[in-house]
């Protein structure tokens, strides 16, 4: 978004780059499947939660191309679709079929597979793609600004995400819930 907002490279060659990232990004992820199994203990939904991941990176990513690019309207429309298919599947699964953190992970990446999908076709994402637009000096100042961000945004997330673990030890399941 930075990139595209001070205009200091085209549509295309930013998603190329972005894109590149994305890849990078999403097979250097494959490191961390170890330390799935230490939190969770199981790998019984490790292919759902890193489809997750995947799937939710991309969206981050090219959400923001949409943002940047002055599609307001579509990056507006992509966040009502993200909430409203997690609303609708969550309560699919969680409410009616009842099959629990399967039933949420699936929810989640249901979610996330719409807004791919929509991002996708409003931002013309695959059409911008090209090896010819990629450039490696774009490519190492965009990792260079992003790099720094990794860690603030795992510190979120754990903000975010620990209160449930500290009301759960405490407070036990029924007051999480």
């Amino acid at each position: 978004m930075r990139f595209m907002l001070g205009k200091e490279v085209s549509g295309e060659t930013a998603v190329s780059n972005c894109f590149m990232i994305f890849v990078l990004g999403a097979i250097a992820s494959i490191i961390f499947i170890p330390i799935y199994f230490l939190v969770f203990k199981s790998w019984e939904n490790l292919g759902l939660f890193y489809a997750f991941l995947v799937v939710s990176s991309f969206t981050q990513i090219f959400s923001q191309y949409l943002r940047s690019s002055g599609n307001l309207v579509s990056f507006t429309i992509n966040g009502i679709l993200v909430t409203g298919t997690t609303l609708a599947s969550n309560m699919l699964f969680l409410l009616v079929i009842k099959i629990g953190l399967k039933g949420y992970l699936v929810s989640l990446l249901l979610a996330q597979i719409v807004s791919a999908v929509y991002i996708v076709n409003k931002g013309k994402i695959m059409q911008q793609i090209r090896l010819r637009y990629f450039d490696k000096s774009i490519f190492r100042e965009m990792l260079k600004y992003s790099l720094p961000l990794i860690p603030n945004s795992l510190m979120w997330w754990t903000m975010a995400g620990g209160d449930k673990y500290i009301i759960h030890y405490f407070l036990g399941d029924s007051a999480n819930g």
